[in-house]
């Protein structure tokens, strides 16, 4: 996070620890991009996007994750991200 803070390009608008706190955040605060790991308590990364794309389809999320299970990438596309990382 404090590397992208650094970036003069970039505006960190909020930060959130659990998936449903993502949601609520992104709703808002409604940034044209959001940074979504896939892995958060309460809800993962891939029921917050799935949520924010019917409420918000214009915002566009890009998955973090450490997972390259072709499965799950197809999940997390399927879910409205638009990339993952």
């Amino acid at each position: 996070m404090a590397r992208l803070e650094r970036e003069p390009d970039i505006h960190v608008v909020a930060t959130a620890s659990n998936g449903l706190e993502a949601v609520e955040v992104v709703k808002q605060t409604v940034p044209d991009v959001v940074l979504m790991d896939v892995s958060m308590p309460i809800m993962n990364g891939i029921e917050a996007t799935e949520l924010l794309k019917t409420e918000l389809p214009f915002v566009r999320v890009l998955m973090l994750t450490m997972h390259d299970n072709r499965e799950y990438i197809m999940k997390v596309m399927q879910a409205g991200a638009v990339g993952i990382c």
